[in-house]
């Protein structure tokens, strides 16, 4: 698309007569506020930010949409921001959804805002005896993570987030306004779910809710020095876990020292679960042990995720199986050691915040009749590392030290990742298999020729 700055003016201009929402211009209040994203190195500056009336969301879209086609602009939606990429500059308008978070639960549904956070659902949904497909952080953005698969605690027993999703509100490219579902417009449908915004702009989203009224969760954590032992015994584990166990481990370093912190959660009895975690609990050196029963609702202190924006660099891969050899030598790059554990940290330490693996498989992988794009995810774990500029090392410490991590694991890789977790641009090619993808083109193709909608990972 080419990009006129004046006739982009000028129809912006004309845009703010017909919508009933706020347009914010680069000089005006507010404007930094909302271009703003979770992660801040996605230095974010559209042409306009369009914030729809809460009372007329889905036309205000549809006209954002018509007015930018005839600008030959570009249009970006974010709720959080959790998931931007940098794209977004000023040939793009900014549509900004993070004040419509109204949220309705009924029959065992959740109708959402195109705004509204993971925090805004799971209480409610707790006070009904229900739980959501959420993540580790309920700071998430719920069409957004859903839309991108969404890999929760209760994922292995329930599946994808993305298979959740009911029906959805969609404003197309071409302005056009929908409501689909397993019975209207099942293609569209099909796609939104693993495809998100390559498709169109959900104003509104339902989704599935499951019948979990109490959870077995909490962490087991050791101190840094314990990380090999962990990681092998935790890969031995992991392997022939029930379905109603979702684990996690991760190596972080918060203000109170660097750990090594095995998370899980349970649908099952905490006697079930006691069981489960006994060979874990014979390993030297615990400081915490905060497995418990507890509502669908706390899961999100379980993770310990960052609680307030930052600049961050990260990156994931998918692995078929985990030796516990090779993971016991990723203790080398658990966030915090010294020289004599991560030599090439050249003594500053290492230069990630973070190194996750999540446990994959049961539900997460077989996927079923009538899931989306993204139905399930093969292999055993998920591998995600992350940086922050400035607090951990510089942008090109992080990326070298991501780069390493990722090395010592690729002889493991599948050919897939998982875009929820990557922080830059890459196609979606590399979440699909081969024939799902050529669909996905085919009908982005058909729906947006002119490639009005801009998406994070683009299709």
């Amino acid at each position: 698309m080419r990009h006129d700055s004046l006739m982009a003016a000028s129809h912006i201009a004309s845009l703010s007569r017909s919508i009933s929402g706020r347009i914010l211009s680069p000089d005006e209040p507010g404007y930094d506020e909302h271009r703003r994203a979770w992660n801040t190195a996605a230095d974010q500056r559209p042409a306009a930010i369009v914030l729809p009336d809460p009372d007329d969301v889905a036309a205000d879209v549809s006209s954002t949409l018509v007015a930018a086609t005839d600008a030959d602009l570009r249009v970006a939606v974010q709720g959080t921001g959790h998931g931007a990429t940098g794209l977004v500059d000023e040939s793009a308008i900014l549509i900004s959804m993070s004040h419509l978070r109204d949220v309705d639960i009924e029959s065992g549904r959740a109708r959402v805002g195109a705004g509204a956070r993971w925090s805004d659902v799971v209480g409610p949904a707790a006070g009904q005896g229900l739980a959501a497909l959420a993540g580790s952080s309920a700071d998430v953005g719920v069409v957004g993570y859903s839309l991108g698969g969404g890999i929760g605690w209760l994922a292995r027993r329930y599946g994808l987030a993305s298979n959740a999703v009911a029906g959805a509100q969609v404003v197309t490219a071409d302005g056009g306004i929908h409501w689909v579902d397993a019975g209207h417009e099942p293609e569209l449908f099909w796609a939104l779910r693993g495809g998100a915004a390559n498709f169109g702009i959900v104003t509104e989203l339902l989704v599935d809710l499951v019948e979990v009224s109490t959870v077995q969760a909490g962490a087991l954590v050791w101190p840094r020095d314990r990380a090999g032992d962990v990681l092998a015994a935790y890969a031995e584990w992991a392997i022939d876990l029930p379905d109603e166990v979702t684990p996690t481990l991760v190596m972080s370093a918060p203000p109170s020292g660097a750990i090594v912190m095995i998370g899980v959660c349970s649908t099952g009895s905490g006697d079930d679960l006691d069981a489960i975690l006994a060979p874990l609990r014979e390993l030297d050196g615990q400081l915490e042990d905060t497995v418990a029963a507890m509502s669908p609702a706390d899961l999100g202190r379980v993770h310990r995720d960052p609680l307030q924006p930052t600049s961050s660099v990260s990156d994931a891969r998918l692995l078929e199986q985990l030796p516990a050899g090779t993971a016991r030598g990723l203790a080398r790059h658990a966030p915090g050691t010294d020289a004599a554990l991560a030599p090439l940290a050249a003594g500053r330490g290492s230069p990630l915040a973070m190194v996750e693996l999540r446990r994959l498989g049961g539900a997460i992988a077989r996927g079923g009749e009538g899931h989306g794009a993204l139905n399930r995810l093969e292999g055993d774990y998920l591998l995600f590392a992350l940086g922050i500029e400035d607090v951990t090392g510089s942008r090109a410490s992080i990326e070298a030290g991501i780069a390493d991590v990722l090395e010592s694991l690729a002889s493991f890789e599948t050919a897939r990742t998982v875009l929820n977790f990557v922080d830059h641009p890459v196609t979606g090619q590399t979440e699909f298999d081969p024939q799902t993808y050529r669909r996905l083109q085919a009908l982005r193709a058909q729906m947006d020729p002119s490639g009005v909608l801009l998406a994070a990972h683009p299709i």
